[in-house]
């Protein structure tokens, strides 16, 4: 299946609360991978979105196996690492390397978990990141179009991603990507 066969049959939310209990069990899914940068916080941030906090111990409590995979490097991710697994322990936070979109991560936790690609969601907003690695790793993807940007924190940082996002959907741009769930074909 090609990049771009795989993002048609992916999911498309606007931010990461409209992932329902509903639409997890209705796609079967055990376990979600969560970026952090654009879904859980901005680029810079070092906190969980207040909006959020909920929903991840709402997924706890389903008894869903969560973790977060996300790129910033070190330098950066070690103090919001200590915060986020102070906060909630429970959520496997994933070194930094290798760095999506190497599949490795996500196979490692296929395994760990004992569960196949389909009863685990790669949340990402970023298709060349998080949605390559999650079709590298035969996974699901759901794509997070509303990303979190802090600009008073980060502005150029967060005008280069947001670049980024417009690049990626300007290279992806078939009708199917841009769906809601009910419109989605999964």
């Amino acid at each position: 299946m090609t990049f771009q066969d795989y993002l048609d049959t992916s999911i498309s939310v606007p931010r990461l609360d409209d992932i329902t209990p509903e639409l997890i069990s209705e796609l079967g899914l055990k376990a979600l991978v969560i970026d952090f940068d654009g879904v859980l916080g901005g680029a810079r941030s070092e906190h969980c979105a207040e909006q959020y906090r909920d929903w991840l111990i709402a997924r706890l409590k389903e008894g869903l196996h969560l973790a977060v995979h996300s790129n910033n490097p070190e330098s950066v991710g070690q103090d919001r690492r200590q915060r986020f697994l102070h906060d909630f322990p429970d959520i496997l936070w994933m070194p930094t390397h290798p760095r999506k979109p190497s599949p490795s991560t996500l196979q490692y936790l296929k395994q760990r978990w004992q569960l196949d690609g389909q009863q685990i969601a790669m949340i990402d907003d970023r298709m060349l990141t998080g949605g390559l690695a999650a079709h590298r790793a035969s996974v699901r993807f759901i794509w997070v179009r509303d990303a979190i940007a802090d600009y008073g924190l980060a502005p150029m940082l967060e005008m280069g991603f947001a670049g980024l996002r417009l690049w990626e959907r300007c290279l992806y741009r078939g009708p199917e990507i841009w769906c809601t769930r009910e419109d989605s074909n999964l």
